[in-house]
């Protein structure tokens, strides 16, 4: 058991360092000639299973007995190539792919951090082989499954992390339609546990008088639009670009100039999106009884110009083509943005 305790606890170093380095900006290159127009979905399907299945297999030694030594050398080497991955792919896509590939290993790593720690808390026990590592070892799969389905290109990845904004500001709407209830209809007693305290603090808060309640209308239209702009980009963008960019890998120079340039377009959008999101966040936040209309009215101008430059960007350099639906709807945004505009300055200002 010592040599086991010692074999495990050194295999977990190993994991931290890896886990360390993807916290940390590497100006290093993978050390393999692998290049990210070599990383297909087939070949990291075969990645994530093998590290399936090594892991797996190194789970069932350390319950059956001490493993071989050449049992940790695979998985160490899997995880290895995994982060050499990565590593091409900072090296080579762009900063939304990036972020993905760390977050997707990130939990990998974890996963694989907290399997040895309850092996060695089992050891360290004296439990062993009774210990049940069935929780760690499955979220261990569910991170090899997940790597499955990381994004190969920038277009995918920026595609991928629009939706996922869309979703924060939608669910920031659906806070504010949550007040608009609560302030038109007031709180739901069966809906409360009397014993939480901070939760009924936080609903009495909601509560906002009829005046203040009249913003809601207009701030609810503008949340629905912003988030469903954003989304339709990242859709867009999946349907009309991620075919493009995985082909541009092989394509002539100036074809590869020519997706660079819309790669950096694509990730401008995802900042100014993604500073759109914050905004809202930073809006929800104020509307609170009592109410600081002014702070509000200017809260509201910081989304506005957000989503003003989403538009002018998407129109600009036609992210989304210029045939007549994608113009109106262009339009009509422009429209919702300044019709709030108006509806809250005469609410705020009168």
């Amino acid at each position: 058991d010592t040599h086991k305790m010692e074999a495990v606890t050194d295999f977990q170093k190993r994991v931290q360092v890896l886990l360390t380095s993807l916290n940390q900006p590497s100006s290093s290159s993978s050390s393999t000639s692998f290049h990210l127009s070599d990383l297909t979905p087939s070949y990291l399907d075969k990645v994530a299973s093998r590290v399936t299945h090594d892991i797996t297999t190194l789970t069932l030694l350390l319950q059956s007995g001490s493993p071989e030594s050449s049992m940790f050398e695979s998985v160490d080497k899997d995880l290895l190539h995994v982060y050499e991955l990565y590593v091409t792919v900072s090296s080579e896509g762009g900063p939304t792919l990036s972020k993905s590939w760390r977050i997707g290993l990130r939990h990998l790593y974890e996963a694989v951090d907290q399997l040895a720690h309850a092996f060695i808390e089992g050891l360290r026990t004296s439990r062993g082989s009774n210990i049940n590592h069935a929780p760690a070892t499955g979220l261990v799969w569910r991170a090899c499954e997940k790597m499955k389905a990381l994004p190969l290109h920038d277009f995918d990845a920026v595609a991928l992390e629009l939706i996922q904004i869309s979703s924060i500001i939608k669910d920031a709407h659906e806070e504010l339609l949550e007040v608009q209830d609560v302030s038109k209809n007031g709180l739901d007693p069966l809906g409360i546990d009397d014993d939480d305290e901070e939760f009924v603090m936080m609903m009495q808060d909601a509560v906002l008088s009829s005046d203040e309640a009249k913003v809601l209308g207009p701030l609810c239209m503008l949340y629905k639009t912003a988030y469903s702009m954003v989304e339709k980009m990242g859709r867009k963008i999946q349907t009309l670009y991620s075919t493009k960019g995985v082909s541009s890998s092989s394509s002539s120079s100036s074809s590869s100039s020519s997706s660079s340039s819309n790669d950096s377009l694509i990730q401008q959008i995802v900042d100014i999106a993604t500073n759109m999101s914050e905004r809202c966040d930073d809006l929800a936040c104020l509307i609170v009884h009592p109410m600081d209309k002014e702070a509000v009215f200017v809260a509201f101008a910081q989304v506005r110009d957000e989503m003003l430059k989403f538009v002018e960007r998407v129109k600009r350099d036609r992210l989304l083509g210029e045939d007549d639906h994608t113009m109106k709807m262009l339009g009509v945004i422009e429209k919702i943005v300044a019709t709030t505009e108006a509806e809250l300055s005469l609410l705020i200002h009168s």
